[in-house]
């Protein structure tokens, strides 16, 4: 009774929802090419082109030894902490070259960078760095601090022990530049300048009987082209059974506080480490085997699962078992997902093609240090 109760619920909410074929994102697809960014152990940026599988630029930063990389709001720039995590270098990826650099100091301390957070506007930034006071005959470790940053005066305006309260969760700036956008129970909408809610998306009330809250992803398969809307991916509690969790897109209009669409695949592919392709209509998603962790300890299998899954529907594709080295990962796709690439432990690439066909090895003048970005020129 329970699930045909549940069914019928199910057919009533029917019409909140599209049908998987209206899931194309080719009105937003790139238009110019697309290049890997990454990280190349110890101080060099490296722009590598999908198409031939070959480096085909190169970044060296200024202040020695990165201690960790994040692309701007805008994808324009990269911010490399360097200067023994002192400097924070500002790489701007047209001119291919460091464009500025950032020196936190305070005297009497030894400062070291550990994250920094743009702010809307694009004239501070939130930088979080770890304190060691310098006494006269030993060191006193500090609690980390919040800076609030002022990039024209490189001038550090306010201290605080945390981030403002607001801003804790999944926090990202608006495709726009002016606004945070919060992820977390609900997406929340912050002013700015004075961080204040403008609005919300309702994200936590179930949306019929039996259903729960959304939980979404902040990877936007729109790549911010289209003014005022996400769509991202999200997981659910199955209203029919309760032990599993559904999956698929939903559409949010952050300008009018709603959710325009849910677009649901069925079971959650689940996995972990999906890498999605720069038109967002394919993904590769890695499955541990068995109990283990793939460490190959007794009865553990070492191996684990790569699956390939089409986005606007949800469905398998295609799967291969695979058994990585330690430390290695799935690490992109090809910008139509014809290929995928294993890495991130060492210097090199293995190259698939999507039917799991291997296809190269690429090696690297350096190990693979961080996440890879798929940007469009």
């Amino acid at each position: 009774m329970k699930r045909i109760t549940a069914v019928l619920m199910l057919c009533l909410v029917w019409p909140l929802f599209a049908p998987a074929q209206e899931a194309s994102t080719s009105d937003v697809a790139p238009k110019g090419k697309v290049y890997f960014w990454m990280t190349l152990w110890p101080s060099r940026i490296v722009k590598f082109d999908p198409a031939t599988d070959e480096v085909v630029g190169e970044i060296s930063l200024e202040n020695g030894l990165q201690f960790g990389v994040r692309l701007s709001w805008d994808k324009k720039r990269f911010l490399a902490i360097t200067g023994q995590r002192t400097v924070v270098e500002v790489v701007d990826r047209a001119q291919m070259k460091v464009v500025e650099t950032h020196t936190f100091a305070k005297p009497g301390y030894i400062i070291r960078v550990d994250r920094v957070m743009e702010c809307p506007g694009g004239t501070h930034w939130f930088v979080r760095v770890d304190k060691v006071k310098q006494a006269k005959d030993h060191y006193v470790i500090e609690e980390p601090e919040w800076w609030y940053y002022n990039l024209a005066e490189k001038k550090v305006e306010l201290v605080g022990p945390r981030l403002p309260k607001e801003l804790r969760g999944t926090v990202k700036i608006s495709p726009d530049g002016k606004n945070w956008h919060v992820f977390g129970r609900d997406l929340r909408v912050l002013d700015g300048s004075t961080r204040e809610e403008i609005g919300r998306i309702d994200l936590h009330t179930p949306r019929y009987w039996g259903a729960g809250p959304l939980r979404v992803r902040s990877d936007d398969f729109f790549d911010g082209k289209k003014p005022g809307k996400y769509r991202v991916m999200y997981s659910m509690q199955d209203p029919v059974q309760k032990s599993r969790r559904i999956a698929g897109l939903v559409d949010l209009d952050y300008v009018n506080f709603r959710i325009d669409r849910v677009l649901e695949w069925g079971a959650d592919p689940g996995g972990f480490g999906m890498a999605v392709s720069k038109d967002h209509k394919w993904g590769y998603a890695t499955k541990r085997l068995g109990g283990g962790r793939g460490r190959g300890r007794g009865s553990e299998d070492p191996d684990s699962k790569i699956v390939r899954y089409d986005l606007s529907t949800g469905k398998k594709a295609g799967e291969m078992f695979y058994r990585f080295r330690p430390r290695q990962r799935l690490a992109a796709a090809s910008p139509d997902g014809g290929k995928f690439y294993i890495g991130g432990a060492g210097n090199d690439f293995q190259v698939f093609d999507k039917d799991f066909k291997f296809l190269k090895t690429v090696v690297f003048p350096g190990d693979l240090a961080g996440r890879i970005w798929s940007l469009e020129d």
